[in-house]
């Protein structure tokens, strides 16, 4: 089982200075590969070459012809840029991202190295040509570290580093005898079907007006200036602040969640095709910040058991009262009332029972015909 501990660095500025040449010379890389790509990709596609692309080509030829400052940094890491590249083809032809696209400064700056290149010795995290890099805490899981990657965000450098961990970390000790419905949303992060709902501190909306007039400052500025950098950081602080408060409330939520339930219910959510779908763009915005995703992926690791319905499956527009199922629920609809049996309840807290109920089910029984069934 794969694991993987993000912790912030501290380094000095020498180590600062190296820290940011490895990004940049991993972005130059990457971008140098993606421009190769589509000139060989380019003449094979017009007769002009009988050779197509691959990464392993493009990391030979980056020996012959990368810049004389590269060697500076890490090659490991140039080496991998090069190979997302051919990751990111590869993910355009399966359906799963567009066309990949040039990297910028400043965003998403970050470098890999893998095990045979780098270790951890207590708090400290040794990185070729960087040298030994205190870190804020040391590693928490156990095993066999298989990578790490180093990221740049807010002025704030981090890394993470995957382990492999013989057994599952999940701090779960749950009665086997209890279910749980989970229903995420936009309204709020999620409710359970025992009523429990993520309680974002009201400081959120402070620092979400903050942003926007950061936004609008950076927006105002003028691109690759000095004073754009500035400003980008600043909005990128309050970002950062911003996801820190969210992250940990769902991580206190989904950590309760599975230490009070033996199993935990969920939908099975595309929330690409919904994004796709979505016709307002501040909607698109809204489901591509929103957390849902994340409320799932940590209940699936922390859960003793975690059921996940069908995308299909009726929750919301199902009466969690007697069964019978709403032909049209609209969004702004934040209140569910059954025209069968006047039950009156919130939106949420309705799908989530039902989300518990599908969870009951037997096996043998599918949960697309629960709602049909009456349950």
């Amino acid at each position: 089982m794969h694991r993987a501990h993000k912790i912030r660095m501290y380094p000095n500025k020498a180590q600062e200075t190296q820290l940011r040449k490895t990004v940049g010379a991993a972005r130059y890389a990457y971008n140098w590969a993606l421009e190769k790509w589509k000139t060989m990709y380019e003449a094979f596609d017009n007769g002009e070459s009988t050779e197509k692309p691959s990464a392993n080509k493009l990391s030979a030829l980056w020996t012959e012809e990368k810049p004389g400052w590269a060697t500076e940094t890490a090659r490991v890491s140039q080496q991998r840029a090069i190979f997302d590249v051919g990751a990111a083809f590869q993910n355009m032809w399966r359906g799963n991202a567009g066309y990949p696209k040039f990297h910028k400064k400043g965003h998403r700056d970050s470098f890999y190295v893998d095990n045979s290149k780098a270790y951890v010795r207590g708090n400290r995290v040794h990185l070729p040509r960087i040298g030994s890099v205190r870190m804020a805490e040391e590693l928490r899981f156990t095993g066999d570290n298989m990578s790490y990657t180093v990221s740049q965000y807010a002025g704030q450098w981090h890394v993470s580093i995957q382990v492999d961990v013989e057994e599952p970390t999940s701090p779960a000790t749950s009665p086997p005898d209890t279910v749980v419905g989970v229903d995420v949303g936009l309204a709020s992060i999620a409710t359970t079907s025992d009523g429990t709902v993520i309680k974002v501190p009201e400081s959120l909306d402070r620092l979400e007006v903050k942003l926007k007039g950061r936004q609008r400052a950076l927006a105002r500025s003028q691109k690759n200036s000095r004073n754009h950098q500035k400003l980008l950081i600043k909005k990128q602080r309050v970002q950062n602040r911003i996801n820190n408060i969210r992250k940990d409330a769902v991580h206190k939520f989904t950590a309760a969640v599975a230490k009070s339930h033996g199993t935990v219910v969920t939908e099975s959510l595309d929330i690409r095709g919904m994004m796709k779908s979505a016709e307002a763009k501040s909607l698109r915005r809204t489901l591509s910040s929103s957390m849902m995703s994340e409320v799932i992926r940590q209940i699936s690791y922390k859960a003793a058991k975690h059921v996940k319905v069908d995308r299909f499956f009726p929750s919301s527009k199902r009466c969690s009262g007697c069964g019978s199922v709403k032909g049209r629920l609209a969004l702004s609809e934040r209140t569910y009332v059954c025209e069968e049996c006047g039950l009156v309840i919130d939106r949420d807290l309705n799908a989530s029972i039902n989300l518990m109920q599908a969870g009951l089910v037997k096996p043998e029984v599918p949960v697309e015909s629960l709602a049909s069934q009456g349950h």
